[in-house]
């Protein structure tokens, strides 16, 4: 259908286009989006009942509830884009925008990551100029007229020798903008940043939201804080000392932990030394060890190592479904031997890899499944190398 004149404002800018629905008197379409295409606005239909015929009457509804949230985070990211200038620095400047009705996003120029300190002060910046309701001003003039009146255009936009400018709170934010926007700035509401992050080089990006959708986004981060303070079994306001203590607890348990195993590794180094076989003048031990990952694995080891004065080693750390491997070689046995090349014969057996100095190598296991084959066939490996 063709229209002379529509209320629906076409995505453009980084505001997205405004839904809503078209009836005429015997069917009814809703519009799911609205675009630009050469000065022409097409509106994006999917037709409910009826059909529509070349000069038919139709009446035309914008989505108010949601055009109003588009309004109110448009205009916000404005505030939002002062704010920063004033609490980062003049260098930033605008570098991308998305305006829809749950949230919007900021990107703009900095070569940092924006401390949580500063975000509080860009925030209360822009919620004193929302509680300011101040009349939001717009006015359509020459491009000259827009720049002496301090104008900010906006990065990659093209503009006509006749642009609109929008004056939110008294010249707090002055800027060319063709979107839609509140009449005044108390229509905004609360503005809370949800996420501050990097897009690409000195590029960052800030994801916020206003009103009903910002009250919501408090909500669900004071549900967390609740639901934090259930775990740790404390109050919010000693959340930061208790997770601290915690913290502090669990690193020093997992000390504890680390020693106990080195001790019981320890132990076991004696225990494994009982599974030795002789393969002409040189002792071969291999052996799989339940819980044991790399490091409690290096202290058994170096427990054989001590212990073993003419051989070959090959230890399998289990632990859950990793797999850590250790090969040695002691005494004369290096002069046939090297533990690099039998850690790589090994590993590849299990889909894994590793690698090392001629008298010891590490590596790991992919594949489990072939662990009890790939240790057998050391026995073969010595054999060949000997003889």
């Amino acid at each position: 259908f063709c229209v002379n004149q529509t209320p629906f404002y076409a995505e453009s800018g980084g505001q997205v286009g405004d839904t809503g629905a078209v009836r005429w008197a015997d069917g009814s379409a809703v519009i799911v989006n609205t675009t630009k295409t050469a000065g022409l606005f097409l509106h994006h239909a999917r037709i409910d009942t009826g059909t529509l015929a070349p000069g038919q009457g139709v009446s035309l509804d914008v989505d108010v509830n949601r055009r109003e949230a588009l309004k109110a985070h448009h205009s916000a990211t404005h505030l939002l884009h002062e704010a920063l200038r004033l609490v980062l620095g003049d260098h930033v400047e605008q570098r991308g925008s998305m305006v829809d009705g749950d949230r919007f996003r900021f990107d703009f120029s900095h070569d940092t990551s924006v401390s949580a300190e500063e975000i509080r002060k860009v925030e209360n910046i822009v919620n004193m100029e929302i509680m300011r309701n101040k009349k939001v001003v717009t006015t359509s003039m020459s491009m000259e007229e827009a720049q002496k009146k301090g104008a900010r255009a906006l990065f990659g936009e093209k503009y006509g020798d006749v642009v609109r400018v929008v004056n939110i709170g008294e010249d707090f934010s002055v800027e060319l903008c063709g979107g839609t926007h509140v009449n005044r700035s108390g229509e905004i509401g609360l503005v809370k940043v949800a996420l501050e992050t990097s897009v690409a080089s000195g590029i960052r990006r800030i994801e916020s939201c206003s009103g009903a959708k910002a009250t919501e986004l408090c909500n669900a981060q004071q549900d967390q804080l609740s639901a934090i303070s259930n775990v740790v079994r404390g109050s919010k306001g000693d959340l930061p000392l208790r997770i601290k203590n915690l913290v502090d607890e669990n690193k020093n348990l997992q000390k504890e932990v680390k020693v106990l195993k080195q001790k019981l590794a320890s132990t076991a180094g004696n225990e494994i030394m009982q599974g030795i076989i002789e393969i002409g003048e040189i002792s071969l031990l291999t052996k799989v060890i339940e819980d044991s990952d790399a490091s409690s694995l290096r202290t058994i080891a170096d427990q054989i190592r001590s212990k073993l004065d003419n051989g070959v080693f090959f230890l399998v750390g289990l632990n859950n479904s990793k797999a850590a491997l250790v090969s040695g070689v002691t005494g004369h046995a290096s002069d046939k031997i090297n533990a690099s090349h039998l850690m790589k014969f090994v590993s590849e057996q299990v889909d894994g890899k590793g690698g090392g100095r001629p008298d010891m190598a590490q590596g790991i296991a992919n594949n489990t499944d072939n662990l009890e084959s790939a240790l057998d066939s050391v026995v073969e490996y010595l054999n060949n190398k000997l003889n």
